[in-house]
């Protein structure tokens, strides 16, 4: 019961934080619209999953599962632009429930409430959920809910709980097909947990698992292939933000230092590419992307490299849309964050519990393969809070442990 009224106090805090903020920039600014409300006009107009982009008609530009979210919204409640920022704000704000439980799954309650808090008060996440028409909130979510479900079953071996970690991580996928990565290595850790008890149960449910994401990403999958007649997983644009990170003028991020888009740098590759259709653009940058690493192995491993350690810290182009007194408040804070961050992952892997182990190495897992994936395109820093939930756990972790060594020491005296 005592756990029930935290989270629902984090939850109420968390809404009442965003929602102020949306309230006091909304008086100042519009909302930044992206491509997802352009494809959402047409769905509810019925022009179908289409956007301009690249001087050409895309009609997989984006995964699927956000634009037509909106689109259901704008149906309802017609074209309004702060009806998505509710619905964002009430999203954000049920995260609380995933990060106190599994800060509490992971240590104790204690830990939960503290990452909780932590989280309330995340400046990007807070940004994301106001300001932004952008499906960032809904990869956290859905992010969050992949690893809780892979420890709920973990839990317990059933049908009921396969079927919802299928779920949960086929709409992952078709909003954050990075995802798709994580899948089969949590399944290998699932499996590992279980390895002297049931194998032949946890197989059985890995299964079920499979056969429940299969079935959901699917559905999209058969459209786009009806669609351009040729197999497209979740978007076209895959070679493009695979190209933006790996081409002769790349940075490690969209943008050049002068904060130009790294794309209009190479002048005849952009010139073409504004004559061509979207498979023709697709296929050009997936080439050009491919020969550059062909030639340039060790431009290419050094690209990775420095998008793995931006991933974790940042880059040159950090903060180039935001206030400079911004940045180096976040960067403060985050550095913080880190710092107990790292006390935290030491501790839990340490731990005597081995659920606590357990928990630890599935997060770190996951973390590790995301941030891993995304330098394999391009980096920017909202690929990292898509997925800083989960690093505030750990941050949560170390502080406690902290606390109560504090504690401790001030006993003895």
């Amino acid at each position: 019961m005592k756990n029930k009224k935290w989270i629902f106090l984090l939850i109420i805090l968390a809404f009442a934080v965003r929602l102020a903020v949306f309230l006091y920039f909304r008086a100042h600014q519009s909302i930044q619209a992206w491509e997802y409300d352009a494809i959402a006009r047409n769905l509810v107009n019925g022009y179908g999953f289409k956007n301009i982009y690249l001087n050409t008609t895309y009609y997989s530009c984006t995964t699927p599962l956000y634009p037509f979210i909106c689109a259901i919204v704008y149906k309802l409640f017609g074209i309004n632009h702060d009806a998505i920022i509710i619905l964002q704000i009430i999203v954000s704000s049920l995260i609380c429930i995933l990060v106190f439980d599994l800060g509490r799954r992971i240590a104790s309650s204690k830990v939960g409430l503290i990452a909780g808090w932590l989280y309330v008060f995340h400046p990007g996440l807070i940004i994301y959920s106001t300001l932004n028409l952008h499906a960032l909130i809904l990869d956290a979510f859905l992010f969050l809910s992949t690893v809780w479900s892979f420890v709920y079953l973990r839990e317990a071996l059933t049908l009921k709980r396969s079927l919802l970690t299928g779920t949960i991580a086929g709409l992952c996928i078709l909003t954050r097909s990075t995802v798709i990565v994580f899948i089969p290595f949590g399944f290998i850790w699932l499996f590992l947990c279980y390895k002297k008890d049931n194998p032949k149960k946890v197989i059985i449910n890995i299964i079920s698992v499979l056969i429940v994401t299969s079935l959901l990403v699917s559905g999209w999958v058969i459209r786009n292939f009806l669609v351009h007649k040729e197999f497209v997983f979740m978007t076209t644009t895959d070679a493009e933000v695979f190209w933006r990170g790996n081409n002769i003028n790349a940075t490690g991020t969209s943008h050049i230092p002068s904060g130009g888009i790294v794309i209009k740098e190479d002048r005849p590759l952009y010139n073409k590419i504004m004559t061509l259709s979207e498979l023709e653009q697709r296929n050009l940058f997936r080439t050009e992307a491919i020969n550059f690493i062909r030639k340039n192995p060790g431009k290419f491993i050094e690209l990775f490299f420095k998008k793995l350690f931006y991933f974790w810290w940042f880059s040159p182009e950090s903060g180039i849309y935001y206030p400079k007194a911004y940045l180096l408040i976040y960067k403060f804070l985050y550095s913080i964050a880190l710092f107990f961050a790292i006390i935290g992952i030491y501790s839990t892997l340490k731990s005597s519990k081995k659920t606590t182990r357990e928990h630890a190495s599935l997060i770190l897992l996951f973390l590790l393969i995301i941030s891993l994936t995304q330098s394999l395109f391009y980096v920017e820093g909202r690929h990292r809070w898509a997925v800083e939930p989960l690093l505030l756990i750990f941050t949560a972790t170390g502080y406690s442990l902290v606390l109560d060594k504090n504690k401790e020491r001030g006993e003895k005296k």
